[in-house]
This record gives C-alpha cells, structure tokens and sequence, in this order.
C-alpha cells in the first residue's frame, strides 16, 4: 500500500490487532519463536527513510497496538548508496528476507537479494563510479 495515513480495519480486518506483525524495532519485541507460535495473518513493513518511518509512526498511533518482531541480524546492511542511522539497521527488502527465513526457516528467501544487489550495481552505474566513490563511500569510511 502507498500512502501516509491508513484506516487498519480497511487495510487488515475487524481482527487487525490480532492478526498483524510489525516488523519495527520496540522494547517489547517479539522473537522469531514467540511470533511463529502466534500464527499472524499479515507482516507489515513500513518502506522509507527513518523519518518517513517515524511520520508513518505518528501518523499511524494504530501501529503502535499491534506486535512487533525483533531482527537480529548477521551482517550490516548491503545497500551501499544509503546508510542507515542505526549499526543494525537494513534496507526494507534485507528486513523482509531475515523475517521471513526466521519465521519460515524451512524455507530460504535469501535468493530475492540477487535483485536487490542487481538494483543497486544498475543505480551505481547510473551514477557513474566515481560519484559513487566521492559520495557513499567516502561517508561509509567516517
């Protein structure tokens, strides 16, 4: 869904605070485990910058209601051309692939990232080397 304000029963249901996992980072967060037994309908991901995030938050209060999901992850973040706020932090994809090999771990999602490395090789080509080197990886180094 594209947007900035969203109503959870249209978007999810008469059930929605029962039935929906937040995939945001809270102090009350669930673990892969504790969220498997729970049997959720819906995954939310909320795709943008930390700020737009945190408006999508403020706009949202009814986000705040549902159960979040704690990622771990690995490894630091593959997108080289932005630079997340947090040392933990992932892209959107990243998040959605390390949920969803936790959450389905008999199954291996990590092949989608093929595309997201694809993306982001096109969008460094795009802008030429050398402004990849002067603007992102000059930052990456500080």
């Amino acid at each position: 869904m594209v947007g900035e304000i969203f109503d959870p029963y249209e978007l999810l249901g008469e059930n929605w605070q029962e039935n929906t996992l937040l995939v945001f980072p809270s102090e009350q967060s669930l673990s892969a485990q504790q969220a498997q037994q729970r049997h959720f309908k819906y995954l939310i991901l909320l795709d943008g910058t930390w700020r737009k995030v945190a408006r999508l938050m403020h706009l949202n209060p009814w986000l705040n209601e549902i159960a979040c999901i704690s990622i771990e992850p690995s490894n630091t973040s593959e997108y080289k051309i932005r630079k997340s706020p947090r040392d933990d932090g992932l892209s959107t994809i990243e998040a959605a692939i390390h949920v969803l090999n936790d959450l389905h771990s008999s199954q291996n999602y990590t092949p989608i990232l093929g595309a997201f490395q694809k993306m982001i090789n096109l969008q460094i080509q795009a802008m030429g080397i050398e402004t990849f080197q002067k603007n992102y990886m000059a930052k990456q180094s500080q």
